[in-house]
């Protein structure tokens, strides 16, 4: 009825009232609020998925959701494109894309990721793509998605840390199961045996054993069976190359993507460019769905930021690349003529 509604209004410039439950939305053709009667409709819907699933199984629930939603919003398309009504309901169970959460980025690869694909970042050591990769988890987890984050080069409290100084203060999201964070680094200066979780359950470290790593991944993909809509980031690549021989890291990283893939993860894997050589690069490559570049120079005085998209499956992507800005606020691509 509420997507009817906005339907209606557009057309016609009525007055319509309708009451749902414990909520009621009244559209007309000066004061329209169709942000507004969608976050409503979302709102009920996940309370139902929240409900049911204490009796059901989130799974089992989202599945006889999508079957009986999917109908109305084939009939009211494109409609329910427009207003993104399809990718956010259901907690972002029908979406096919997934945003990055990087500001003009989605704009130019048809709104973002496409769903359960393993995108490869890859770019020069330092901060560029780690805020690209922070910016995708915030994206995620405000969604409400659920998130796995891989590091390597940095301790979950670094991550808490750079997290918060986007605006995101992570330890709900962990505390709720729905940030889960794969520790890499510690066994760098301490002794961790095989697989370890903390006692809050958010994070799970992994010995220096690529195998141990793996099954790190397994256990926490199987803690977060039930989501509606798993993420990934991976950024253990560069630092694995330069412990283990090509050959072994190469077949880690196959197996993990196609685990992801399996398990429906849309996933992000960062990858340091400077640091391999052109065959290690492409071979690397050839094993993603899609290669997003960073490039920075210094111009005079100035460090000039550009990204680009190489390639991407089931995308038409927009070619050459654009500016990247950093600030305080994250980072953002820049359109030419904006400023």
């Amino acid at each position: 009825d509420g997507i009817r509604d906005v339907e209606r209004s557009r057309g016609l410039g009525d007055v319509y009232k309708r009451q749902n439950k414990n909520f009621a939305v009244e559209l007309n053709e000066k004061e329209i609020d169709d942000q507004r009667l969608i976050n409503e409709l979302l709102s009920l819907f996940d309370s139902f998925i929240d409900t049911a699933s204490f009796l059901l199984g989130k799974k089992e629930v989202l599945n006889r959701g999508a079957s009986a939603i999917k109908p109305v919003l084939d009939r009211f398309h494109p409609l329910t494109d427009e207003l993104g009504i399809h990718d956010m309901i259901l907690k972002g169970y029908l979406a096919k894309r997934i945003p990055s959460g990087v500001k003009g980025f989605d704009q130019i690869i048809e709104g973002g990721f496409p769903r359960y694909s393993s995108i490869l970042l890859q770019g020069p050591p330092g901060r560029e793509k780690e805020i690209f990769s922070y910016e995708f988890v915030r994206s995620g987890l405000l969604r409400g998605y659920s998130v796995m984050v891989i590091l390597s080069k940095y301790t979950p409290e670094d991550f808490r840390t750079q997290m918060r100084d986007l605006g995101l203060d992570t330890s709900e999201f962990e505390e709720e199961g729905d940030l889960v964070i794969v520790d890499w680094n510690a066994w760098r200066v301490e002794n961790v045996s095989g697989v370890e979780r903390d006692e809050g359950g958010s994070v799970v470290r992994s010995s220096r054993d690529l195998s141990y790593l793996a099954i790190a991944v397994n256990k926490v993909l199987a803690d977060l069976e039930d989501a509606a809509v798993r993420l990934a980031v991976v950024d253990v690549l560069s630092p694995a190359l330069k412990i283990f021989d090509f050959e072994s890291v190469y077949t880690f990283t196959q197996s993990i993507r196609m685990k992801l893939r399996k398990e429906g993860v849309t996933a992000l894997f960062l990858l340091d460019k400077e640091m391999h050589d052109e065959m290690s690069l492409s071979s690397m490559q050839d094993i993603f769905d899609g290669l997003i570049e960073i490039e920075r120079q210094r111009v005079g005085d100035r460090i000039e930021r550009k990204i680009g998209v190489i390639y991407m499956d089931r995308t038409y992507f927009e070619s050459g690349y654009k500016t990247l800005e950093i600030s305080r606020e994250g980072i953002r691509v820049v359109s030419e003529g904006a400023s």
